[in-house]
């Protein structure tokens, strides 16, 4: 600690012992999260693991490797939409999944959800016109909403009227 008054000293300690504590919680998570992905990783050699991973994905498990499956949070009438059209790669070494793989994993994906009374959906994939104009759509859409429209397509929520 370096000298002067004592509340100065007194502050200094801590501000250390906050940042110890802080230190430690995420070396303690960071080891939990180690431990809970290897236990997966275990698991899935006797059968397929799927979870949570974060907001807006669940991993799926497969004899000792994963992959991301994305499903956006929903708010309504479903809870997560499913798009079978993403790329689907294997973590351990970044190959794409073959389609009998894909749908092994959106069928173990879709009863996890049917078992935890998640409501869902698969998302219905754009033809090409609409591709080509689903910008315009958007915009379509913001206009009529009343939200102000910001480059990059993000709205604040501020500029709903």
């Amino acid at each position: 600690m370096t000298g002067g008054c004592r509340e100065c000293q007194n502050l200094e300690y801590d501000l250390f012992l906050v940042f110890l504590d802080v230190a430690r919680k995420s070396i303690l998570l960071g080891w939990l999260s180690s431990y809970l992905k290897k236990r997966h990783l275990l698991r899935s050699y006797e059968h397929p693991v799927v979870v949570g991973a974060g907001r807006d994905a669940l991993r799926y498990y497969e004899g000792g490797r994963s992959v991301y499956v994305y499903a956006e949070l929903l708010m309504g009438e479903y809870d997560r939409l499913l798009s079978k059209n993403c790329i689907l790669k294997w973590d351990d070494n970044g190959v794409n999944l073959t389609p009998e793989e894909r749908e092994r994993v959106f069928k173990v994906v879709c009863d996890y959800l049917n078992k935890k009374k998640i409501k869902w959906k698969f998302a219905i994939p754009l033809t090409p016109e609409e591709k080509k104009n689903e910008p315009q759509r958007i915009r379509d859409l913001m206009n009529k909403s009343g939200a102000k429209w910001r480059m990059g397509g993000h709205i604040d929520k501020r500029d709903i009227t």
